[in-house]
């Protein structure tokens, strides 16, 4: 098998990001050395229950865990996750220094940014907006959203500008502040939005946020 496939088959085992390969790297130094070479093995930054117990004990090794995603990804396009949903409230605060090391400016993290995938589950639009504040003022290379039981902050700081923005997705999304999004959807031309039975007493105002939409998805959930 050549490293190319095998480098290959890592890469369908890591959708969540590279951390789920940690114990491959122990295998061989062959397998050490595709994992570690390969750089798109290591476009995706999962912040997320899995980074919380394995670094909660160790924080300063999580964030040096994000340095090397972003070093050893070099100038590829990068993938964020934020995924809070099972993670407490007060537990959350953990991923804040990573988020903050993947914007550090040496890194590029949030201007290599084309995807942004945020699971805020059990969490308020107050500790919402702690996490947007630290991102940049600017995604300028954002192509896709996708945005899980988020609640809008309306009183802080807007959310990034993200001038390449095509694809948003919103579930379980209640009513969107025009404040808080700004310009934000200007040029999305693809929108799948998905809510329990009550989405219909908010849909104009979500949709008059996306005036150049050409797809449009909406669909009803059921039960939990």
């Amino acid at each position: 098998m050549t490293d190319d496939l095998l480098g290959k088959i890592f890469y369908h085992l890591c959708e969540r990001g590279p951390l789920s390969l940690r114990h491959l790297l122990f295998v061989s130094r062959r397998f050490y050395s595709v994992a570690a070479n390969n750089a798109h093995l290591w476009t995706t930054v999962s912040l997320d229950s899995t980074f919380f117990h394995h670094f909660q004990k160790r924080p300063k090794q999580g964030n040096k865990f994000v340095e090397h995603c972003l070093l050893r990804s070099g100038l590829l396009p990068l993938c964020l996750y934020i995924d809070l949903s099972d993670i407490g409230t007060h537990d959350s605060t953990f991923l804040l220094p990573p988020l903050e090391t993947f914007g550090m400016p040496e890194w590029r993290g949030f201007q290599r940014c084309t995807s942004l995938v945020w699971n805020a589950a059990n969490h308020n639009a107050t500790r919402i907006q702690i996490f947007v504040d630290l991102l940049s003022k600017g995604l300028p290379s954002l192509k896709h959203i996708s945005f899980i039981h988020f609640n809008d902050p309306i009183g802080g700081s807007q959310f990034p500008n993200c001038p390449m923005l095509e694809r948003v997705e919103m579930l379980v999304h209640l009513e969107p502040s025009p404040h808080f999004w700004g310009t934000t959807f200007l040029h999305v031309t693809a929108l799948s939005f998905g809510n329990y039975e009550i989405w219909a007493d908010f849909d104009m105002t979500t949709l008059s946020l996306f005036p150049m939409l050409r797809d449009l998805t909406l669909f009803t959930l059921r039960g939990t």
